[in-house]
């Protein structure tokens, strides 16, 4: 037997059906509508995938976050091992914390801390830049 007929007659592991959530809330099928026909149904179904949608958090786009190399890599593992994105764990963070007065405080202090550090370091990359310049001049 060759590789090629192992290859085709190799058995497969069955997949398990999965529940798609967005169609799971529409009862019957909606079909395309011919020109100028809207059925009700189709008017109704999306007037109810509208409020559904309303009804949910608005996602604002992301804006540009700086962490340290070793922060960023813990995040990027944790979120890679949970499955999720980052800013999706970041998000599950800060509604935690928000909650949390104590919590806060110290993240408020840490964050604090951090920002000082890196003043420190753009002070000090803005005066090796000069030194090196006056150097080469």
């Amino acid at each position: 037997m060759s590789a090629t007929d192992r290859f085709k007659n190799r058995k497969r592991p069955t997949v398990n059906r999965q529940v798609d959530e967005v169609i799971a809330p529409i009862q019957e099928p909606v079909s395309v509508p011919e020109k100028g026909a809207v059925p009700s149904s189709a008017l109704q179904n999306l007037v109810m995938l509208k409020a559904q949608l309303e009804a949910l958090p608005k996602t604002a786009s992301n804006f540009q976050l700086r962490f340290t190399e070793e922060t960023k890599t813990e995040i990027q593992d944790l979120a890679r091992g949970k499955k999720i994105t980052p800013e999706t764990l970041l998000e599950g963070i800060w509604a935690v914390v928000k909650d949390d007065p104590i919590v806060m405080v110290k993240a408020v202090e840490q964050a604090k801390e951090n920002l000082l550090s890196r003043k420190k370091g753009a002070a000090l990359k803005n005066t090796i830049t000069r030194i090196e310049n006056t150097l080469n001049a």
